[in-house]
């Protein structure tokens, strides 16, 4: 997976405050406690494209000795396993580990997508929440509402395909700990089989976990919801840069490759530049979309001026790679 741990954040400082608003969805837990070191909470989730079985086996075969593994034959010719050890290979449970530029949870031989919230404290004490996103989620948004009786944050991303994926798409949960630890169960909630469908379609799963606290006879309320839009979109065959002078006279046309660097160098007379992709599907065939991005010379102007490209990894992901627009 290629440039895995881009971090779309948003960072919110809380003051905790209790709330009443019902939300709808698949809900994982809910739970009356005390606040202590042991309780575990829903922090993100994580999206996986294929079997479980197939992506467990895969992991733990590599992470095992294979000798381990082996069976054995008696003096009858009879084969025998060792059930426990084989039951191993489909451990679906999964340990995580911040990122070392803390940008994603990453999860050892398991490829996916993880969107979370980062629980941490700011200077002047206040609760602190960052979005996090890996690179091929996009359209993440990130809400907090707080009322009077407590506290609900929403988080919701979008993982495009193209048309010709034929994989089960997983939402899987991921925990935080008590510790700061993170963990996730891969394969257990119901996924959603990707097979002929058409452009357009998007299939949604949301991950609800909802928390009431008592602290000193005072209780709150915390709920944390998890959407994941699965987008279905034709893939670009061949994208072609037109850049524009200030008249509106074209400069120069540039046919941009898979393979070339992100970073699109444009003329210093060039004011705005013009992305052509060919797309096809089964319906049209081929058709050109097109997209219209404004180029200015502001060396103080901090602002990026990027395009998502419709390029389709092996895995059938769109999206991973993004054309930007600099002097």
């Amino acid at each position: 997976m290629k440039n895995r741990n881009r971090l779309c954040f948003l960072t919110a400082i809380l003051v905790i405050l209790l709330f009443t608003i019902p939300l709808t969805g698949c809900q994982l837990a809910q739970e009356t406690s005390t606040i202590n070191k042991n309780t575990e909470i829903l922090c993100g989730v994580f999206v996986t494209i294929g079997s479980a079985s197939t992506l467990m086996e895969e992991r733990n075969l590599e992470e095992n000795n294979s000798e381990d593994l082996d069976f054995s034959v008696n003096n009858n010719g009879e084969v025998t396993f060792d059930d426990e050890k084989w039951a191993s290979l489909y451990n679906c449970k999964v340990e995580g580990v911040l990122s070392d530029n803390g940008a994603s949870i990453q999860f050892s031989g398991i490829d996916g997508y993880y969107m979370g919230i980062l629980q941490s404290k700011a200077a002047n004490g206040d609760n602190q929440n960052t979005l996090m996103g890996d690179n091929g989620l996009h359209d993440t948004k990130f809400s907090v509402n707080s009322t009077d009786e407590g506290e609900e944050r929403s988080c919701e991303s979008t993982l495009s395909l193209n048309t010709e994926i034929r994989e089960v798409i997983y939402v899987n949960p991921v925990y935080q700990r008590g510790d700061g630890t993170y963990y996730t169960i891969i394969g257990q909630q119901m996924g959603f089989m990707i097979s002929y469908d058409s452009s357009g379609q998007v299939f949604s799963q949301t991950l609800d976990n909802a928390i009431t606290r008592m602290d000193n006879g005072t209780t709150s309320f915390e709920k944390d919801s998890f959407k994941i839009n699965v987008a279905i979109v034709d893939e670009a065959k061949q994208i072609s840069i037109k850049e524009m002078s200030q008249n509106d006279e074209l400069i120069k046309v540039t046919e941009y490759l898979r393979d070339d660097p992100e970073k699109f160098l444009v003329d210093r007379k060039t004011k705005y530049v013009i992305v052509e992709e060919v797309m096809y599907n089964d319906l049209k065939g081929n058709y050109v979309k097109r997209s219209i991005y404004s180029i200015e010379q502001k060396p103080i102007d901090n602002e990026l001026v990027t395009h998502p490209c419709s390029f389709a990894e092996d895995n059938g992901v769109i999206g991973l790679k993004s054309i930007e627009f600099a002097y």
